[in-house]
């Protein structure tokens, strides 16, 4: 993911330690090469696969949150009318240190909520 979002050099030092390590303890558990090979490829798709999805999310979602952002000033500046809610509040997703960007995740999380009040499937 790191190679993906153009973090070589993160990528690569993670690569030589915690990847090295993990590959190692793996080596000496078993001596299957070509099942290590298919995995690493398997992870490889894995994650070309969730980047096209946030590539596709990403338009969707600022799509989406420009929709609802003069709602939002709207409904600032006027005084909330009492209503009975008709599903429970979505939470937004929870902001990290100094209010840095929820992941993509997250904000498809939000998404889903936002459909099915009860929870995104969880397989």
């Amino acid at each position: 993911m790191l190679r993906a979002t153009g973090q070589d050099e993160a990528a690569a030092a993670l690569e030589h330690t915690e990847l090295a390590r993990a590959l190692g303890v793996a080596r000496l558990a078993t001596d299957d090469v070509t099942h290590e090979q298919a995995v690493l490829e398997q992870e490889a798709e894995r994650v070309a696969q969730a980047h096209t999805l946030a590539e596709l999310m990403v338009p969707l979602l600022a799509h989406r949150l420009r929709a609802e952002l003069p709602a939002l000033n709207r409904s600032s500046a006027l005084p909330a009318a009492p209503t009975e809610p008709s599903s429970p509040p979505v939470t937004p997703p929870a902001r990290g240190p100094a209010g840095e960007v929820p992941a993509v995740a997250d904000l498809i999380e939000s998404m889903l909520l936002q459909q099915n009040p009860r929870g995104p499937r969880r397989s």
